[in-house]
């Protein structure tokens, strides 16, 4: 059997059977396989010591990452080799390659590397890397793709300036200084009439999915005035 034999695979055999008259008889039969099918499952990063705790690398930041290993087969492999590699110039990996001793059937393993953030990498970007396992003829590669840090728009430096916003509508959004969310600085809507909008927008290239967040306060007339929430035009 070849060292990368498939798991709960029918492996179809023909039985050829000959006689010293040269008669002849022939059958076959089936063997299911039983092998170890190796699974590079979800991710986890600790920065509780080397940043800030929120899970996320930053600039600068030593950080721990955890990945979730899983022998999905049918049959124990031994000596697992497992490592990490960046494929971008923003992240080091500080950890050795590292072996599992024996990933069994019943409860995952989780390998941990801690990696090197550069203190010049851009915000928002997300940084591939690739975590490989091999043991006994048998391999996995898991690709990931885990953030630099999150774009942040506070309004704190009193103007649009931040990134590239743009409005439209009839009257342009405006940043004031009462009652903000947080800070000293929020946006606000124009102040419109009947029949009219006022819309703050941004064009954003990304690189994979991902969620925006924000706070919000309206105040408008019922049935009449709405706040509406578009991402590519959806």
């Amino acid at each position: 059997l070849a060292d990368n034999l498939p798991d709960q695979m029918d492996m179809t055999f023909d039985l050829v059977v000959t006689d010293q008259n040269d008669y002849t008889w022939t059958s076959n039969f089936k063997v299911l396989s039983y092998a170890p099918n190796l699974s590079a499952e979800d991710l986890t990063i600790n920065d509780d010591e080397g940043g800030n705790g929120n899970g996320i690398l930053d600039p600068g930041e030593t950080a721990i990452m955890t990945f979730k290993t899983k022998n999905t087969g049918h049959c124990i492999i031994e000596n697992v080799t497992a490592g990490l590699q960046p494929y971008n110039q923003y992240i080091t990996v500080l950890s050795a390659d590292t072996t599992l001793p024996t990933l069994g059937l019943l409860m995952p393993c989780y390998t941990s590397f801690q990696v090197e953030v550069d203190e010049n990498a851009p915000e928002g970007i997300f940084a591939e890397m690739q975590y490989e396992i091999s043991g006994a003829g048998y391999s996995e590669m898991g690709i990931y793709y885990p953030k630099i840090t999150q774009l942040v728009e506070d309004w704190e430096t009193g103007d649009f300036s931040k990134y590239e916003w743009l409005s439209d509508g009839d009257t342009p959004w405006e940043i004031i200084t009462e009652y903000p969310f947080e800070g000293f600085y929020h946006a606000a809507s124009g102040n419109i009439g009947d029949n009219q909008t006022s819309e703050l927008k941004i064009q954003y290239e990304v690189m994979g999915n991902d969620s925006i967040r924000f706070e919000r306060k309206v105040s408008t007339e019922a049935d009449y005035d709405y706040l509406i929430f578009f991402i590519h035009n959806n």
